[in-house]
């Protein structure tokens, strides 16, 4: 059998590599489609007579002033036996000594908060806080179009603006939920 002309190896070459990135386009495409998608970032159980919506963690940025070592990795818990929202996060901070009574929520909302642990790991120390919200000031502020900013004594952290629509989205489908399983 005769060796195959260079030209035809090329063009084989070249039509299996314009498949090969169809198919990673495709792939990438889907699996964008996909993380993308806000129920993809819930999760509910019925509980008891009622129904717990978790929004998986998430993260906010820190914002330029702010004294924190890392960013604020944050879950949101709704219930349809309560017309409250409980934010619980993880702060880390160099600092041993931090004011964590109270959260800012925008600047203009406080929350009390319930510490749950601090703790010292290498040179930071981790608070693990959480607060509860009314959810009308939880759809206001974390469902609303503007940039949610959280702050902790001097620890500011916010949600970039252009990552808001899609945080916002996911605490709306969260509520959602909820509503629709209020009886």
């Amino acid at each position: 059998m005769a060796p195959l002309p260079y030209v035809y190896l090329k063009q084989t070459a070249v039509r299996l590599m314009k498949q090969i990135t169809a198919v990673a386009v495709m792939v990438l495409t889907v699996l964008a489609a996909t993380a993308a998608s806000p129920d993809k970032q819930i999760v509910f159980h019925s509980a008891g007579d009622g129904m717990l919506v978790f929004v998986k963690p998430r993260k906010m940025a820190k914002t330029a002033t702010s004294s924190a070592s890392k960013p604020l990795d944050y879950d949101i818990t709704l219930s349809t036996q309560s017309d409250t929202v409980s934010v619980t996060f993880t702060l880390v901070s160099k600092s041993a000594s931090l004011r964590i009574d109270s959260t800012s929520v925008n600047s203009s909302l406080r929350y009390v908060n319930e510490r749950l642990y601090v703790e010292p790991k290498s040179k930071n120390w981790i608070y693990r806080l959480r607060f509860k919200m009314p959810q009308d000031d939880f759809e206001a502020t974390f469902c609303g179009d503007n940039p949610l900013e959280l702050s902790v004594d001097n620890c500011g952290f916010q949600i970039p603006k252009k990552k808001q629509p899609k945080e916002a989205e996911i605490c709306r489908t969260a509520v959602n939920i909820i509503e629709m399983n209020r009886k």
